[in-house]
């Protein structure tokens, strides 16, 4: 009875004895269970059964601190989930495809232009299409992220370009191309051959030109004639009339059965130059008219006269001038003449000048020749006396 709290002491003791922080070793253990048998066992009393002694669990080595962990161990971050992309304008391209390669391959088997034309003018609905696009897919997004398809965008802006382009094509060849040309030149001879027929017995007339040009109609195969002609249509004529006149008044007066020809042809608009060709002895006047307008196509013979311009043959120039272009070149002539008097005055006083200076050097050449010439007299008369008083001094010396 009095063995057992020791025992208990002991084991106690033991476990007290074991280190701080944790249970006892393995060695210790069995060192305990080696002298609890050797203990005698309580005689009378039975032992009191004592719960077994559980072998210690190894303990845990200690982690290190949590920022001393490399980021490679820590647990990878959940995936976060996006939202689905809706493209916005494909199916405007598609679309806009799919109608310019049906108008293309129907104009190549029914070569209308007005089918085309006006696919060309329906082009913009493009705009409106991909407007349409983005508004509907905006509305049933439904937490879907929108992603504009740019490409898609640029190929409908490049479609309409060309629809616009392909558009005014047709405009331009109906207005540069051979209809327009092919129009004019109708209009043209049907008004030369009407005045031909009124102007053909008279004799003043020596050649008409006639230039028609036709504004933008939509249409110039209906145009055929001068009656054809409508607002904005212009029409430029050239009469040459052949003789002499003696003024401007005369010179009307035999411009007046053309201009009558031409008030019954109803032009529109009408500009018509006049001017005398083929003068006889290429030295008389030369008269010119230049009428455009009902107004002045109305206009009696005396108020005509003020739109007659004459020219002068002048023959120092060699051409014809207007009596104002003569003036002028007159006093330009005249202004030329009095410069060139102005540059001959000077030549005549430097010619004076230097002749004045020419007689001058002769005067010194001529006393500088005298100076010479009196100077060698003089030489030479110092030599003959030079002599002389050799010849003396000779002479002395001989005599002594």
């Amino acid at each position: 009875m009095s063995e057992q709290p020791i025992l208990r002491e002991n084991t106690t003791s033991g476990a007290s004895d074991a280190p701080a922080g944790g249970t006892p070793s393995a060695a210790e253990s069995s060192v305990s269970a080696a002298f609890a048998a050797k203990a005698p066992a309580a005689p009378t009393a039975p032992a009191v059964p004592v719960a077994p002694v559980m072998p210690a669990e190894p303990t845990a080595p200690k982690m290190p601190a949590a920022s001393a962990v490399p980021a490679a161990s820590a647990a990878p971050a959940a995936p976060r989930s996006e939202r689905p992309a809706r493209r916005v304008g494909t199916l405007t391209m598609g679309v806009a495809l799919i109608l310019v390669g049906a108008a293309i391959c129907t104009f190549q088997f029914m070569h209308d232009w007005n089918m085309l034309l006006l696919f060309c003018k329906l082009s913009p609905l493009l705009l409106v299409a991909l407007g349409c696009e983005v508004l509907v897919s905006s509305a049933m997004a439904k937490g879907a992220r929108l992603k504009y398809d740019f490409l898609s965008m640029f190929v409908c802006l490049i479609l309409l370009i060309g629809t616009l382009a392909a558009s005014c094509l047709p405009i331009v060849l109906e207005y540069e191309g051979p209809g327009r040309s092919s129009a004019e030149m109708r209009v043209e001879q049907s008004i030369y051959n009407a005045l031909y027929d009124r102007l053909k017995e008279n004799g003043n007339i020596s050649r008409i030109y006639t230039n028609v040009n036709l504004a933008y109609s939509g249409g110039y195969d209906a145009v055929q004639s001068a009656a054809d002609l409508k607002a904005g249509d212009y029409v430029y004529m050239t009469v040459e009339v052949r003789g002499e006149y003696a003024d401007k008044a005369a010179f009307v007066k035999a411009c007046r059965p053309a201009l009558e020809a031409l008030r019954a042809q109803g032009l529109p608009y009408l500009t018509v130059n006049f001017r005398t060709v083929d003068a006889q002895d290429g030295r008389a006047p030369h008269y010119t008219m230049d009428l455009s307008g009902r107004y002045q196509m109305e206009m009696s013979d005396a108020e005509l006269v003020q739109y007659v311009t004459e020219q002068l043959y002048i023959e120092e120039a060699g051409y014809y001038m207007t009596p104002g272009e003569a003036a002028e070149w007159a006093d330009g002539r005249l202004e030329e003449e009095q410069y060139r008097q102005e540059e001959l005055d000077v030549l005549r006083e430097q010619l004076a000048e230097a002749e004045e200076r020419a007689e001058n050097a002769e005067f010194i050449a001529a006393e500088a020749q005298l100076a010479n010439e009196d100077a060698e007299q003089r030489v030479q008369d110092m030599q003959e006396q030079l002599d002389s008083l050799y010849q003396q001094l000779e002479d002395a010396l001989a005599d002594a």
